[in-house]
């Protein structure tokens, strides 16, 4: 069985509702900053959100609601991925919006990442 380490690759897939495009990048920028602040030593974020958006119509790809808006990809602690969704959530909250969060381990074929 292999042994869980207490760092990892981590991909969060986020949903916003009531809060301006404009706000989200706002605190995007402030979060990352508090993860850095938090993490920096032992973790990485991106400053960049990316955004989800359908490309073709096509096979698999259906044309359809995305049900997830952006993604973050990152690096860090294992505790590190709930301090990061409270972070999102309270920010949200405290700009009068709502956020849905799912986090995922990202890992290569290969069983390295």
């Amino acid at each position: 069985m292999a042994k869980e380490s207490s760092h990892g690759h981590f991909l969060l897939l986020m949903r916003v509702s009531g809060v301006s495009a404009g706000k989200i990048d706002e605190l995007a920028k402030a979060i990352h900053d508090a993860y850095m602040a938090a993490y920096g030593q032992v973790g990485a974020i991106t400053v960049a959100l990316h955004k989800l958006l359908s490309v073709v119509d096509q096979g698999t790809n259906v044309k359809a609601t995305a049900q997830w808006q952006y993604a973050i990809r990152y690096f860090g602690p294992t505790a590190s991925v709930g301090k990061l969704q409270e972070m999102l959530e309270s920010a949200a909250k405290d700009a009068g919006g709502e956020v849905q969060t799912q986090t995922y381990k990202v890992t290569d074929l290969t069983g390295k990442y």
